[in-house]
């Protein structure tokens, strides 16, 4: 008779990953929880098929470029979601992919009537600095 401080061996621990798999596997595919990626690994397999390249969707949230959502402190995203977003990006073509920022525009402020700068910026006015005056 066995009794409470009896000894079992212990069961295998399985990694995240396999525990991934296996819920994953038992999940149809038509519900939302087929539909969702948990992690830049799995996202990064999926769009890629390296999950390798999970520093890729990193960089791509950054720039808010990639519609991807954080879940409980994981980053996720839709399968579906992502097919739209893909298909979007072809209809719009490589040119607005990757279009280059554009330079702030500068313009000066006017000048006050009375010549100063209205007390903003480093030092005096250019203008109000005489002969012998430190600049």
């Amino acid at each position: 008779m066995s009794g409470p401080n009896d000894k079992t061996p212990k069961q295998n621990k399985s990694s995240k990953g396999e525990q991934k798999k296996r819920i994953r596997q038992s999940m149809a595919d038509d519900t939302l929880a087929g539909d969702l990626l948990i992690g830049a690994d799995e996202i990064s397999e999926h769009l890629y098929g390296n999950p390798a390249l999970r520093r890729k969707i990193y960089h791509l949230r950054k720039a808010r470029r990639i519609p991807v959502f954080v879940m409980s402190g994981q980053l996720c995203a839709r399968k579906s979601t992502l097919k739209a977003w893909i298909e979007e990006q072809e209809k719009r073509g490589a040119s607005d992919l990757y279009r280059p920022a554009t330079k702030p525009v500068v313009t000066k402020s006017p000048s006050r009537p009375d010549g100063s700068n209205g007390g903003h910026g480093r030092g005096q006015n250019p203008e109000e600095i005489g002969p012998g005056q430190p600049s």
